[in-house]
């Protein structure tokens, strides 16, 4: 029988650190694992972001991600 690793949970007050001081890059998103999110993040930040207006749209949605957000994308609660 093969040993699988156990991931250790996912701290909730590195999730919102993350998404405070670069969540327009989605880092917090590839931190729990929603990878979709975090490279719609990415690629709206790199390619468009110099529009400034995109940059304020992903780090609002990094602050409302940081009040809903409570599990990771395996379902597991953020502690």
């Amino acid at each position: 029988m093969k040993d699988r690793k156990v991931q250790p949970d996912k701290e909730r007050f590195v999730y919102i650190i993350l998404a405070v001081f670069a969540g327009f890059f989605g880092v917090h998103n590839f931190y729990i694992g929603n990878k979709l999110k975090g490279y719609t993040q990415l690629f709206i930040t790199i390619f468009i972001g110099w529009l400034i207006i995109p940059l304020i749209i992903t780090w609002i949605w990094s602050f409302i991600e940081i009040i809903k957000t409570t599990h990771d994308s395996e379902g597991r609660k953020l502690v």
